[in-house]
């Protein structure tokens, strides 16, 4: 059975398989392929594509043990970016142009992470924009520890060349690490643009304090630009991670995150009180230059 959605607004379309982590398969406006991914029901080997739900963690974690974190005294497991991304989504909702789908932890979540929540998430295609929703509620009675993201794959070229895509990024901070992010060092960054086959980007780009609300990716030939934007959100994305996987990949992911890698095992980490609810927006659109 095919159990890939289809959302669609116009001549935009947006795919969805809810029964892998509720992963977008791409994001399509006209023939414009905005949002990197396959067009088939079937996950491929390679999963770098569309757009990863991260949460509760986001990057790596690193706790006592590599890739767990510690809680009132034990070392749990948390793979990295989480698990939202792996797991069954129940849809609560769907029309022409969207779906709206929970995630709540079983018995299995709750040996890695023994929180009570409920992850909601919505797509929705509006004309050249694809608008995804997300609200924590925490019904538990603790505070609610998380972190979130968004990992979304924006095609490099969107119709030029490779070489002549590239992303401006903001004057900010840059988190830099040497020990799977136990501890970060942090420098002074200059606004500068980089290209999308920069050797720089698999190693990832992980900016903070820039204030920015939107960065993307500009394809100068194809005289198109893939945006991706926090300006409606509610809640806040004060961190950006930059990153593609090789000079020669056809992509790069332009991130907002709530806070940077190993954030479960740091004070100060973003809590949600017991009851309460948090509200997050992203939108990825496509123009024309």
């Amino acid at each position: 059975m095919n159990r890939l959605v289809t959302l669609s607004d116009g001549d935009s379309r947006a795919f969805v398989y809810p029964e892998q982590g509720f992963q977008l398969h791409g994001f399509d406006v006209g023939t414009t392929q905005v949002v990197y991914g396959p067009r088939g029901a079937r996950e491929p080997a390679d999963r770098r594509y569309g757009n990863p739900v991260l949460f509760p963690s986001v990057g790596l974690t690193t706790g006592s043990r590599p890739h767990h974190w510690d809680h009132q005294g034990q070392s749990l497991l948390m793979q990295q970016h989480g698990w939202a991304r792996d797991l069954y989504w129940h849809v609560v909702e769907n029309d022409a142009s969207s779906i709206t789908a929970v995630l709540t932890p079983t018995s299995g979540m709750r040996v890695s992470f023994p929180f009570d929540f409920e992850l909601r998430l919505r797509y929705a295609v509006k004309g050249a924009s694809l608008v995804l929703d997300t609200t924590i509620n925490n019904t538990g009675k603790e505070a609610l520890p998380y972190a979130l993201g968004s990992h979304p794959y924006l095609k490099a070229p969107l119709a030029g060349r490779r070489e002549a895509c590239s992303v401006a990024l903001p004057k900010g901070v840059r988190l830099q690490t040497t020990d799977n992010w136990k501890t970060a060092t942090k420098t002074e960054f200059a606004a500068r643009s980089v290209a999308a086959n920069d050797a720089e980007l698999p190693g990832s780009i992980v900016l903070a304090e820039t204030g920015a609300r939107a960065m993307e990716v500009v394809d100068e030939v194809g005289r198109l630009a893939a945006r991706i934007s926090v300006e409606d959100s509610e809640g806040t994305f004060p961190y950006w991670v930059v990153w593609s996987a090789a000079p020669d990949a056809q992509y790069v992911c332009l991130e907002p995150w709530t806070d940077y890698p190993n954030a479960l095992t740091r004070p100060g980490v973003r809590t949600l009180a017991a009851g309460g609810t948090q509200r997050y927006r992203m939108t990825i659109s496509l123009r024309s230059l």
